[in-house]
This record gives structure tokens, sequence and C-alpha cells, in this order.
């Protein structure tokens, strides 16, 4: 007579007791083991990006571009030909109490040394007798230079592209324009009705809307 087979039952994995707010001795040992489990990391393995997909989309060339050559002059204020050791001993000399009567700064003394192509006795002597190196100037001339109707569109354009930066607006628009006078065409121009409607084409709705959310629960809690 053959033997009988038993066939295998399904065992449920064994549940871990767990007495009211205490943990059990198999749970504390899982844990602890889990704890010092180290899992190694495989390094990525990126792919060279190399492609007509990866390369950067360049616009034509537009000839009717607004920005031209900039016919702005600017001065050099320093240009960095000597060694530390020297603009070290120059700060020492110029910056010590009772030599600095002008309060002069780090730039006006480089500015100093570079005029004075680089000799120390000679920049010393020229930064207490010249003026500052980069003070305040007006950059808007009297009297002031008529905009047309095309360069007013420019200055909505660059409010539009890089809000009040009229550094920025200056360079891609304006570069035979100081920045003075965009920043006085800027407040003529905000008295026009197309400040107005520039304004409503940059609204945020919904800060106006969470105002008037704000609003009415300040009624509601009156």
């Amino acid at each position: 007579m053959a033997p009988k087979r038993r066939s295998p039952k399904n065992r449920s994995p064994p549940t871990i007791q767990v007495e009211d707010g205490k943990e059990s001795s198999t749970a504390r040992f899982l844990k602890i083991h889990k704890e010092n489990v180290v899992v190694e990391e495989k390094p990525q393995v990126t792919e060279s990006r190399v492609g007509s997909s990866y390369q950067a989309e360049i616009p034509d060339f537009d000839p009717n571009s607004p920005v031209g050559p900039s016919t702005h002059k600017s001065e050099t204020l320093w240009i960095p030909q000597s060694t530390d050791h020297t603009v070290k001993k120059l700060y020492k000399k110029i910056l010590s109490p009772g030599n600095n009567e002008r309060d002069l700064d780090q730039e006006d003394i480089l500015h100093a040394l570079y005029t004075s192509e680089y000799r120390i006795p000679e920049a010393i002597k020229k930064a207490k007798l010249t003026e500052f190196a980069n003070p305040p100037r007006r950059t808007m001339t009297f009297p002031c230079k008529r905009f047309d109707k095309q360069e007013i569109r420019y200055l909505e354009d660059g409010i539009l592209t890089f809000g009040k930066n009229f550094f920025k607006i200056r360079k891609r628009y304006f570069p035979k324009r100081t920045v003075g006078e965009l920043v006085n065409l800027y407040y003529f121009w905000k008295k026009r009705r197309t400040c107005e409607q520039l304004v409503y084409r940059c609204m945020d709705y919904m800060d106006v809307m969470t105002d008037e959310i704000v609003k009415l629960q300040g009624v509601g809690k009156q």
C-alpha cells in the first residue's frame, strides 16, 4: 500500500504579538537588524548627450533688431597689473589712521594706482588730491532728447520683459540712450493711458482674488 502524501498547508507569516504600550522582543530584534543593513548603491550610468536632440536652439538673425553699436562712453577705473604686495602696501599707507582724511575707499585707491602707472609715491599724492574715482553722476542731459513712438513701444516691451531693470532695458533696446533718460521717460510714461493698459496685462488675478477673500473675511469677523 502506497504511503499517503500530505499536501503542504498554506502557512501565513508569524505575527508579532505586541502588548499594550510595549514592544515585543521580536520586533526590537527586527528593528535593530534593519538599521544595521547597508545597501550598496550602484553608480548611475549616464549616456553621452550627443546628437541633434541635445543641441541648443538658436534663433535666426533678425536684421531689424533695435540693438545697435553702443555709443555710451565708459571710463576704466582699474586694471590688475600690479602684485598683491604692491596693493596691500598702498592700502596700509593710505588707510592708516591720520592719513585717510578724505575717507577714501579701495576703489579710489586702486584708481589712483592705475592712473599713476602703478607707482606708489605718485598714487599716494594723487589719491589725496584728485576727485573720487566713481562719484555719483547725472546720466541725463539737458535739454532732454525727445523719444519717438517707436522708442516708447520699446520701453513698454522692455518693462514687460525686464520689469524696472533699466540697465537691461537700455542694453537690449536703447544702446544710444542713457539710463537717466530712460528713468525720466518712465515717469512721464506712467501718467499715460498706455501704462494703465500695460499694468492690466501684467495683473496677477490670483493676487486680486486673494485680496478680495481677505477683505471679505475681515468684514465677516466684524
